[in-house]
C-alpha cells in the first residue's frame, strides 16, 4: 500500500465511523428494517417451497407468519409453568444470597468505617478485630521417653531456648 492510498483508507474509515454513528443514533427506525429484512431472509425459502406446490405468493406469506406466530404463542405457554416455578422460588434464592453475602458486607463496613477515618482529619481509625491465637512452638527435643521424663526434657529444652 502506498502514500497515495492513504487518505482514500482514513476517508473510508471515516464513513464507517458516520455509518455506525448513524445506525446507533436512530436505532428506533434502523432496528426494525434490520428485523424485517432478517426475517425475510430466513421465512422467504418456506414460502418459495408453498408456491412450487402452487400456493399463491399472499397465502404462503399468510401461511408462515400465522404458523410463526402460532409456534410462538405454543411455546410461550410451554414455558408458564417453569416460569411460575421460577417466580414463586425468588424469595427463597434472595434470603440464600443475603445469608451467603452476610459476611461480606460486615468486611466492606469495617473497610469503609476506616476509610471514613483516614479521610476525616482528627479521628481514629477503628481498632482492628483481634488477631487468631497461635498455638505455642515447642522445639524438638532428642527426648522419646513418655510421662515424667518427657516432661523433664520438654522443660529443659524451653528453658534452654
Amino acid at each position: 500500500m502506498g502514500w497515495g492510498q492513504g487518505p482514500s483508507v482514513g476517508i473510508g474509515l471515516l464513513a464507517l465511523l458516520a455509518g455506525i454513528g448513524a445506525l446507533y443514533v436512530d436505532r428506533e427506525f434502523f432496528i426494525p428494517i434490520a428485523l424485517a429484512l432478517l426475517l425475510n431472509a430466513l421465512l422467504r425459502p418456506l414460502v418459495r417451497g408453498l408456491e412450487r406446490l402452487r400456493v399463491p405468493t399472499v397465502a404462503g406469506a399468510t401461511v408462515v407468519v400465522l404458523g410463526l406466530l402460532g409456534g410462538l404463542t405454543a411455546g410461550g405457554f410451554t414455558l408458564v409453568d417453569p416460569v411460575r416455578t421460577w417466580v414463586s422460588q425468588v424469595p427463597a434464592s434472595n434470603e440464600t444470597a443475603a445469608h451467603k453475602i452476610e459476611p461480606a458486607q460486615h468486611s466492606l463496613e469495617h473497610v469503609s468505617q476506616a476509610a471514613q477515618a483516614v479521610t476525616e482529619p482528627g479521628s481514629t481509625p477503628p481498632a482492628a478485630p483481634a488477631p487468631p491465637a497461635v498455638p505455642l512452638w515447642v522445639p524438638k527435643t532428642r527426648c522419646n521417653r513418655t510421662s515424667a521424663a518427657e516432661r523433664s526434657c520438654r522443660h529443659a529444652a524451653l528453658r534452654s531456648s
